[in-house]
């Protein structure tokens, strides 16, 4: 299991909450970046922060239907 993923299980519910809040404005920063057609210093970033978005929302949905995986 990837070592991101098993950090993101042990985080609580809070946590889980507040990176979310941090990874989105982050993808808003990135958004802008590219909206402005300047050149974003990595590239591959914004498509970084929606994997880890979409990891946060699914151990979220997990947690909810009681679906724990190690």
């Amino acid at each position: 299991m990837n070592k991101k993923l098993k950090e993101l299980r042990a985080m609580g519910l809070s946590e889980r909450m507040l990176k979310l809040k941090d990874l989105t404005n982050e993808l808003a920063k990135e958004k802008a970046v590219k909206s402005t057609n300047t050149r974003p210093e990595n590239p591959g970033k914004a498509k970084s922060l929606r994997k880890q978005i979409a990891r946060i929302f699914t151990i979220n949905q997990e947690t909810k239907k009681g679906e724990v995986k190690n």
